[in-house]
């Protein structure tokens, strides 16, 4: 199947799913709940009103959005005090209160705007968390887990540096207790797709509003020596497990991080080297359900890596960096829990990772071309 009718297929399977799913996105107050935020908005009385949506957001708060909202258009004289204080009280809420009191009362748009960015992080975090979980962000309050589960299809090189492309199973799981403890998958525990986050099995062992330091595990797959004709001769590569250390920074849309991390050796063949994996990225959010985040990355290897993966009879790989590349991933929610998901990603191989054997003359551009549809618990 070509590049063309690959992604035509996931034009078309996208458009189904948004046609299925979208008659569902609308956000829908109670009886109760509308009729208290009428009431309460026709008294001549901006704390009153302020409370009574911190009230309701307390007791609520998976319909922050059109609580606001619907607050800030029955009382568009309070839509600056309802915003002030409803971000005080639920600083984490901040982007999507200021959202929903803007989409209201657009002339309080700036206003708005600079509330929300003084609170610290907020934007940041929106960010990071629209891409990972529900944007409405309704259980991470009563909950201190957050639980998205997913499966996708992806497009991508038969092995690093392979000129023939395959399809492959593109799981997503991302389990975050706390924002401490956390199991997050893109297609993948080794890299780092979108640039929100690290990936694996670890632990967030210093947070501040911007910044998040920790340590994690991730898995190396292998490589078999059957995959192409260009890797006779070279040993089968056994899995391993790699312990690294990250650090990410999150400052209103932007993103940068970074990781070490090396291989244990559980094989006897396993590559026991070490990766080195920086990315930048930026994002964008349309409306309250769709996100776009588009960034680079650049991974440098180690000679333990390069040797295992690189070496040929004849050829000895040095270390370097290995790649550099870019990603693009757009998300949208089609209701408060369910989410779809497109990613293309390609990087170019560099140094002795694209010299050597193993390599097709041809395939030093390498791309992912993948579609994902998950569930936020």
């Amino acid at each position: 199947m070509r590049w063309g009718q690959y992604a035509s297929w996931l034009g078309a399977l996208w458009l189904l799913v948004a046609g299925v799913a979208s008659t569902a996105a609308a956000d829908v107050l109670p009886p109760d709940i509308e009729a208290r935020i009428v009431q309460v908005a026709r008294l001549p009385s901006a704390p009153a009103v302020s409370a009574m949506v911190i009230e309701l957001i307390a007791a609520h708060p998976d319909l922050v959005y059109p609580i606001t909202l619907r607050a800030t258009r029955a009382a568009p004289a309070y839509s600056s005090e309802i915003v002030r204080d409803a971000t005080r009280a639920f600083p984490g809420f901040a982007s999507e209160i200021a959202e929903a009191a803007g989409t209201a009362t657009p002339e309080q748009a700036l206003v708005i705007a600079d509330l929300a960015a003084a609170s610290s992080g907020t934007s940041a975090r929106s960010l990071r968390e629209t891409m990972e979980n529900n944007p409405s962000i309704g259980t991470r309050t009563a909950s201190p887990w957050r639980v998205s589960l997913g499966l996708g299809l992806g497009w991508a090189n038969e092995y690093e540096g392979a000129d023939n492309y395959r399809f492959l199973a593109l799981p997503l799981v991302d389990v975050t207790w706390r924002d401490t403890l956390f199991l997050r998958t893109d297609g993948g525990l080794t890299e780092t797709v979108t640039g929100l986050g690290p990936t694996g099995l670890g632990a967030n062992l210093w947070r501040t509003p911007n910044w998040r330091m920790g340590g994690r595990f991730t898995l190396d797959y292998g490589r078999d020596n059957g995959l192409d004709l260009l890797l006779a001769g070279t040993p089968d590569i056994d899995p391993d497990v790699e312990l690294g250390a990250f650090v990410e920074y999150y400052g209103g849309p932007w993103n940068f991080g970074g990781d070490v991390r090396h291989g244990v050796g559980l094989g006897d063949n396993s590559h026991g080297g070490f990766l080195a994996e920086m990315h930048g990225a930026y994002g964008v959010r349309f409306g309250r359900t769709r996100s776009l985040v588009v960034g680079l990355s650049s991974t440098f290897a180690g000679d333990g890596y390069m040797d295992a993966y690189f070496d040929t009879p004849g050829f000895n790989a040095k270390a370097g960096f290995r790649d550099v590349g870019g990603f693009v991933v757009l998300q949208q929610y089609f209701t408060p829990h369910v989410f779809g998901r497109i990613q293309i990603r390609g990087k170019r191989l560099l140094g002795d990772a694209a010299k050597s054997p193993v390599s097709d003359e041809n395939s030093n551009n390498q791309f992912l071309l993948g579609t994902q549809a998950g569930y936020t618990f």
